[in-house]
């Protein structure tokens, strides 16, 4: 995940690794759909935990439960 880079700055902020990025990474390295589809995943959660670390009373992931 972190070869390709799970978030991307769009100058007012970052979002996730979008699907164009992460299929061209597949393709270069031979990965199969499944695992593309768990490296976006990936880079959705990666996301969405830095930006619930901007949060003051955010709980961070390793102390969530589930």
């Amino acid at each position: 995940m972190f070869d390709i880079g799970p978030v991307r700055s769009f100058g007012m902020g970052f979002a996730a690794t979008d699907w164009p990025v992460i299929l061209a990474f597949a393709q270069v390295r031979g990965l199969d759909d499944d695992d593309t589809d768990v490296l976006a995943a990936m880079c959705k959660g990666y996301c969405s935990a830095l930006q619930a670390g901007e949060q003051p009373l955010s709980i961070a992931p390793v102390d969530q439960e589930g």
